[in-house]
């Protein structure tokens, strides 16, 4: 009997809490209704706003490239094949170099054999198109940029002479290197029109 007030005390105390528990399950039920109705509409205007998926994924290069043909005069192109063909010229020398290493026995990073004179002509050959290529490479695009056509005419000129210089200097006669002399004329060609590209810059002519 001792006990009974007790154990109904315990029992309000537990109807009381199912009954907290009860009201604020139907209150957050209320609230999430209340948000949902004014989040679907904001949502569904942001979804409608949005561009379409192939705007987002539209690569930029795209529109980098539409930029580059608005600057760039419009056969440049010829210029760009240029590079490409100097490229190659080089790793056309690169090979013959690598080959000769194993020909006969040159190892890294020795650069000239005291002994084979052929191994250091087949060397001289890269190294000399390589000590005057970044040169050729800057003159050759600012004129490009301003006379594409005869800058590419220019430039494919001085890119062939120099398997001309290296077919010489293979022969194991370094006289023969000037076989590509015919180069000077791509050379300095457009190193003179860049010189007029930087005199129109400048309001001369």
């Amino acid at each position: 009997m001792n006990d009974e007030p007790s154990y109904l005390r315990k029992k309000s105390v537990a109807c009381t809490l199912f009954q907290r528990f009860i009201t604020s399950r139907s209150s957050w039920r209320r609230e999430q209704t209340d948000f949902d109705l004014i989040a679907r509409p904001v949502q569904s205007s942001l979804i409608s706003r949005a561009p379409p998926i192939a705007d987002l994924r539209s690569p930029s290069l795209s529109r980098l490239a539409m930029e580059l043909h608005d600057v760039l005069p419009e056969r440049f192109g010829f210029v760009i094949f240029t590079f490409v063909y100097s490229l190659a010229m080089l790793m056309y020398l690169a090979v013959k170099v690598g080959a000769a290493r194993k020909k006969y026995d040159i190892k890294y990073p020795t650069m000239y054999s005291e002994k084979e004179q052929m191994f250091n002509c087949i060397q001289r050959a890269h190294q000399n198109t390589l000590e005057v290529y970044p040169q050729w490479l800057i003159f050759q695009t600012i004129a490009g940029l301003v006379y594409p056509t005869s800058a590419s005419v220019l430039g494919v000129i001085w890119v062939t002479s120099r398997f001309s210089y290296a077919w010489g200097y293979y022969t194991g006669n370094p006289a023969r290197r000037m076989n590509g002399a015919y180069g000077y004329v791509g050379f300095f060609g457009v190193v003179i029109l860049s010189i007029a590209v930087a005199l129109q810059l400048l309001r001369v002519f």
